[in-house]
């Protein structure tokens, strides 16, 4: 169970990020990051340019930039996994963002990965 304290990161506000995110916010501080800025712009607007959800939380912060989201403690990370021809996971997305959240990640935080693949 995940303490009321918790301030949430979600990473990723793609078709599996952004409604996860939307739900956590309506209990938890949640904040949503991704690295595309116009996405962003638009989710501040309250526009859904994917369609994945039909009323963003007002709750839920989004930002594209790194010091926003350094006082989280807990971080989903929703990216693709793309998969190569011989079926075995293209992880350069994931170690990317891993590189980029090092530097304000601490060791008490807790990091989940959402993979649709093993």
């Amino acid at each position: 169970m995940i303490k009321k304290n918790t301030s949430i990161c979600v990473i990723g506000l793609g078709y599996v990020g952004l409604p996860l995110a939307n739900e956590l916010s309506k209990k938890y501080i949640t904040y949503g990051f991704d690295i595309n800025k116009k996405k962003i712009n638009s989710l501040k607007r309250g526009i859904d340019l994917t369609n994945e959800i039909k009323k963003i939380s007002k709750k839920l912060f989004f930002t594209s930039n790194l010091k926003d989201i350094k006082n989280c403690n807990f971080y989903i990370i929703c990216l693709p996994t793309p998969v190569n021809i011989k079926k075995k996971p293209d992880l350069r997305i994931l170690n990317s963002a891993l590189k980029k959240i090092s530097n304000i990640i601490t060791k008490k935080d807790i990091l989940v990965f959402e993979s649709t693949y093993y």
